[in-house]
């Protein structure tokens, strides 16, 4: 029979079993991180002259619906960033990252000149930390190797601030911060100022030692 309003019917048989019209209804649901509107069915139900344990039934088949309806909507995945891979400084060009740390990418913004002895010399380099800062380097490395005589036993990386790229090898002397890396592991900090983190594995590179070691390059690419 109509309700009261005449918009809804109910039909219960002697034991009060009665049937229900369900009707869409959209939901609302507004994460911290997401926003979406989800249309849930069934939504709106009606009930009007039920008894007690009837509305309990429609209760519980609404909010069991919303749980599937939650349950079924897909997660939104983040593509990994993919990390920049350090460029042999022997074939790098302007751009090129030649350390990348947890911390810092250095690129090379000024090619070094090959010079007596064994080294790369006037190079510039640009310093950009995860956090978003820049700073930029005029840099030196003086290379050695084990066993020769007459060679010292480790390899000298130097350098200092410079306001860019164009002012590398410009100016000579003021070294701000040295590094004298032994052949047995010891590494001496040698100048006014702390050399920055990323300057010993930046003096492997440019004197091809460690994972720069030509064998290894060779190893890794083949």
């Amino acid at each position: 029979m109509p309700d009261e309003g005449g918009q809804s019917e109910r039909i219960c048989s002697n034991d009060y079993k009665c049937k229900l019209k369900q009707y869409p209804i959209k939901v609302k649901l507004n994460p911290s991180n997401q926003h979406k509107t989800l249309q849930l069915s069934p939504s709106s139900i009606r009930i009007n002259q039920m008894h007690g344990h009837n509305k309990m039934l429609a209760h519980a088949l609404v909010v069991t619906s919303i749980s599937f309806s939650i349950g079924c909507t897909p997660n939104r995945t983040t593509n990994p960033v993919a990390t920049k891979l350090e460029v042999p400084a022997s074939k790098a060009e302007v751009g090129d990252v030649l350390v990348n740390t947890q911390s810092t990418e250095v690129i090379l913004t000024s090619a070094f000149k090959p010079g007596q002895p064994n080294g790369l010399y006037d190079g510039g380099v640009k310093a950009i930390t995860k956090t978003g800062e820049t700073f930029q380097y005029e840099v030196n490395a003086v290379c050695s190797m084990p066993g020769l005589p007459g060679w010292p036993d480790y390899d000298n990386i130097y350098g200092k601030t410079i306001a860019n790229a164009e002012e590398a090898g410009k100016e000579g002397g003021n070294t701000q911060w040295q590094l004298l890396l032994r052949f047995n592991g010891e590494v001496i900090s040698k100048g006014k100022e702390n050399a920055p983190s990323w300057a010993q594995r930046l003096a492997q590179n440019l004197c091809r030692k460690g994972d720069f070691d030509d064998k290894n390059i060779e190893a890794s690419t083949s």
